[in-house]
């Protein structure tokens, strides 16, 4: 939208984790719908000490991006999305 300013909105890499579930399948499942509503990359993050399957979008490195892709998804009814340091995904 060109009449969209312009500004410094640069931050640290995060992701924006929008579900975790210890099913696989359900992780994919969520993957599969954000396609519809991004472009960034949707990355699953299984933690295998616990079995769980993160789905994280990102990284994102612009803060107006983030939330208004959490606020979307929020909105959307598809996920209570929240923030994470780029750093601190493993």
């Amino acid at each position: 939208n060109s009449s969209l300013k312009s500004n410094n909105s640069t931050m640290a890499p995060a992701y924006l984790q929008v579900g975790a579930f210890t099913s696989q399948a359900g992780a994919l499942a969520l993957q599969q719908s954000l396609k519809t509503y991004t472009k960034l990359p949707i990355v699953l993050m299984p933690i295998a000490d616990k079995k769980i399957f993160r789905v994280l979008i990102g990284p994102i490195t612009d803060v107006n991006e983030l939330q208004a892709l959490k606020t979307l998804l929020s909105d959307k009814k598809l996920s209570t999305p929240y923030i994470v340091e780029a750093a601190k995904v493993k």
